[in-house]
């Protein structure tokens, strides 16, 4: 039987293109392949999609997978709504925001026509936090108090990640002011501003050449390596609200599910997801798991472009798992949906 075409698109920050050497079914997109070990921290598929692509499980639940990579969440809902791809990987965030308030779709020149909401619709979804954390160059900004005056590093100005911090800094007392910049004028006692350093923000920040920066796993693992330079800033966790803004979900165009044979590919593509969260989650399989993390190319496809030693493989597995932000392709949700469609 041949196997259904499912297109599918993932979420890169900062301009930063992920390697996509690992996926065999790739379509083919007119970006260049920046991959730098050292500073990129795109935003990555699930682990359990690509476990579930290195053991196979597409291909034996039916279903071909075209991953491609895009620079941004706007285009990536561009290309959703224009028929370009099938499914996003993208942050809830993004797609709550449409379905509630619709969006404008582009055309050629200055031609635009509005998408009314609700457009799209949520099919599967993951707690996938994977430790989202603030931290400060240890020089300058050692605890979060120190975050007075100073700046913040963020990925984009409207991204979950910089909404995410915002909205937690606003609850520890401290005021986000979105005119002082560094080349201007600092932010006064109590405020913080921020500046936008895309993908290097980990490399930045270690370097001191920004105050703070807000990342997670499996850059948080390596963080606390000895003589990194970088510290956990005190009471920096941002798991949970607001953080669960940057869980992961696929999201379609409202509808595509009850068009043609959508439903069953769909059905497939779900299915092989969570066994893939299920094969990582297998203690027997804990040290396959290990061993892929500690793999550089796989490390950098599973993981955010940084490579770790055995010890910190095995961490970043538990944060993985975790069953508080950890990915949980497995839960309700998504055995709910493969029932459904």
């Amino acid at each position: 039987m041949r196997s259904a075409v499912l297109r599918l698109t993932q979420l890169t920050e900062g301009g930063k293109v992920p390697s996509s050497s690992q996926e065999e079914d790739i379509r083919a997109h007119d970006l260049p392949r920046q991959h730098d070990p050292s500073n990129s921290h795109g935003r990555r598929l699930s682990t359990s999609h690509a476990v579930a692509h290195q053991q196979g499980y597409f291909t034996k639940e039916g279903v071909k997978v075209c991953k491609s990579t895009v620079n941004g969440s706007v285009d990536q809902f561009q290309q959703l709504f224009n028929g370009t791809f099938d499914i996003i990987s993208t942050t809830t965030d993004g797609t709550v925001n449409r379905f509630v308030n619709g969006d404008t779709l582009f055309l050629n020149g200055n031609q635009s026509t509005a998408v009314p909401a609700p457009v799209v619709q949520l099919v599967a979804g993951s707690y996938q936090t994977l430790d989202l954390s603030l931290w400060g160059c240890s020089a300058a900004v050692p605890t979060l108090a120190n975050l007075s005056t100073n700046e913040l590093g963020v990925d984009a100005p409207d991204s979950g990640f910089a909404f995410s911090a915002r909205a937690y800094l606003t609850g520890q007392g401290l005021a986000y002011n979105a005119t002082a910049n560094i080349k201007t004028a600092r932010a006064l006692p109590g405020q913080y501003s921020s500046v936008n350093v895309g993908g290097s923000r980990y490399t930045l920040v270690q370097a001191c050449k920004v105050n703070a920066t807000i990342i997670n796993a499996p850059s948080t693992i390596v963080a606390m390596a000895p003589g990194t330079n970088i510290t956990l800033l005190d009471g920096g966790q941002l798991n949970g609200p607001p953080g669960t803004v940057q869980n992961s979900g696929y999201t379609v165009r409202r509808g595509w599910p009850e068009q043609g044979n959508n439903a069953a590919s769909l059905r497939a593509f779900l299915g092989a997801l969570i066994r893939g969260s299920r094969f990582m989650r297998d203690p027997a399989n804990r040290d396959v798991m290990v061993s892929k993390f500690v793999n550089a190319s796989v490390t950098g496809q599973l993981g955010g472009g940084v490579v770790l030693n055995r010890d910190q493989a095995a961490a970043y597995l538990d944060v993985v798992n975790s069953a508080t932000d950890g990915e949980n392709f497995d839960a309700g949700l998504n055995q709910l949906a493969t029932r459904r469609f």
